[in-house]
């Protein structure tokens, strides 16, 4: 839930994710700032569920295994948030 809060506050307010992109990366310059904000608002999803797809590529194709791509990852937490209506709930605040 804090993650998924915590995405949505990156995109509502510009300002103060800047301050916190510029304290954690100790980077002063405000057009990189700027720049580094308006990509990630725009290339992170507001439900950021691990893509299988993603997950098969990083997989080492020179070693057989029995293990499926499922075994990896698990999305049922986010999922069940977003039945439960929780992704409404903070897009209204």
């Amino acid at each position: 839930m804090a993650l998924l809060e915590g995405l949505q506050l990156y995109r509502q307010n510009k300002n103060y994710a800047v301050q916190v992109l510029q304290k954690f990366t100790k980077q002063a310059n405000a057009e990189i700032l700027s720049q580094t904000y308006n990509y990630f608002s725009k290339n992170t999803p507001a439900m950021p569920l691990t893509d299988p797809e993603a997950i098969q590529a990083g997989l080492p194709t020179d070693k057989p295994s029995n293990r499926r791509v499922e075994d990896f990852y698990d999305n049922s937490i986010l999922a069940e948030l977003a039945r439960e209506g929780f992704m409404k709930t903070i897009m209204t605040k």
